[in-house]
């Protein structure tokens, strides 16, 4: 059973671009409800404005858009805090494997990887990644 190693220097800024990389697109999710609650505070707010009188004290669609305004608000505000720490963490553990440097090694066997799913089987050898390239476009 023949094995090879890679070896992988350890590269400061690659580690902190994709782990903003993931970070971004664990946001997406965030984002698309964010934007959906602006647009139910738009909604809801104008619908407020436009069925107002002057004669009624209290207009629940003005109360309960003005709510989900301070809530996006809140979420906004909560977002970008967790950005901020979450890039500071990140900065911290990239210098602490700075420090040590830190090698990430990979040890590949070159015995047949047999993947069966159902009626389809897949079998990967060690020649297989031989004509694996890594780059650095995300």
């Amino acid at each position: 059973m023949e094995s090879f190693k890679i070896e992988t220097p350890y590269n400061k800024d690659d580690f902190i671009r994709l782990s903003m990389v993931r970070f971004k697109i664990h946001r997406i999710k965030s984002n698309k409800q964010l934007r959906g609650f602006a647009i139910a505070t738009i909604i809801i707010f104008g619908s407020g404005l436009l069925v107002r009188t002057d004669n009624e004290p209290y207009n629940p669609f003005m109360f309960i858009g003005f709510m989900l305004m301070l809530w996006t608000v809140c979420l906004l505000v909560f977002m970008n805090f967790s950005k901020r720490q979450f890039s500071v963490r990140i900065n911290q553990i990239a210098e602490e494997y700075d420090k040590v440097k830190w090698i990430a090694p990979m040890n590949l066997l070159m015995i047949p990887l047999n993947i069966g799913i159902k009626k389809s089987i897949l079998i990967l050898n060690g020649e297989c990644l031989r004509h694996i390239r890594f780059t650095r476009t995300f």
